[in-house]
């Protein structure tokens, strides 16, 4: 089987000049980890505009959607490491659906 697989390609791609190249756009490059690897250890492109990404995204919910304003998220108290999962819930239920702002 002679078939690359993704992360594969992303390590080898830009690996003469030690950068890893981004998953879904090649135009984003980082520096490579592990040089010895098969595959990429991260995403160049996604740890580039994750951030911006969740910023734009909370900002719009919140502001614009206005949701979110009193409710309060806690995480799991069990490890990840434990369980290999962590799980979010709502603490209070919302009273009625969840409608654009008029």
């Amino acid at each position: 089987d002679l078939r690359v697989t993704g992360p594969e390609f992303e390590q080898t791609l830009l690996l003469p000049r030690g950068e890893t190249s981004g998953r879904l756009d090649a135009r984003f490059s980082g520096p490579t980890m592990d040089p010895l690897a098969e595959s990429a250890a991260y995403d160049p492109q996604s740890a580039a505009i994750s951030s911006a990404y969740t910023a734009a995204f909370n900002d719009y919910v919140r502001k614009t959607l206005k949701f979110g304003g009193k409710h309060i998220t806690r995480s799991s108290p069990t490890p990840w490491a434990t369980t290999g999962t962590c799980c979010t819930r709502r603490l209070d239920r919302p009273r009625r659906p969840i409608s654009p702002p008029t």
